[in-house]
């Protein structure tokens, strides 16, 4: 049996729309999102949390994206983030990039682009993405005797 890593992507995002298309989009895969709304609630997470990846859009309320990348730089060194926008303002794109993003995306971004975006910030290959809707979730349940079963679960849930 192969063991498939599960990544784990903070997401700030304050659209609801797009926050609940992102959430359905990654977690059909082998991605744990933890969605919050705000940069403020970002930093809060970052303190118990490590994650692998970070997208966040660029205007939120209390604390907007590229606010929270400079105050949580020690905390997210190394680890990439996707700046996502749906202002394509050209003062927006340089103040992200003097905070080292590494990849900047107009919304609405399409699947297939997040997806090679992510694949290719975490050096993922192909077969390392895994889709769940390829794996259903089953349980067999055998008795083995009057006061004992087995139950055997295999695939993802969805």
């Amino acid at each position: 049996m192969q063991l498939i890593k599960v990544y784990q992507v903070l997401l700030l995002e304050d659209d609801e729309s797009s926050a609940k298309l992102l959430l359905h989009t990654l977690e059909r895969y082998n991605f744990n999102v933890t969605h919050v709304s705000d940069g403020q609630a970002g930093l809060s997470k970052l303190r118990s949390h490590h994650f692998d990846l970070i997208i966040s859009d660029v205007m939120m309320p209390y604390l907007d994206g590229i606010s929270f990348l400079q105050k949580a730089k020690e905390q997210v060194a190394g680890t990439p983030v996707i700046m996502l926008t749906s202002v394509g303002e050209k003062e927006s794109v340089v103040r992200a990039a003097n905070q080292n993003i590494s990849a900047y995306l107009l919304k609405p971004v399409a699947t297939q682009t997040l997806l090679e975006k992510i694949a290719q910030l975490l050096s993922l290959k192909p077969e390392m993405i895994v889709d769940k809707k390829q794996h259903p979730l089953e349980v067999k349940i055998s008795e083995t005797s009057i006061s004992q079963m087995l139950m055997e679960i295999s695939g993802c849930p969805g």
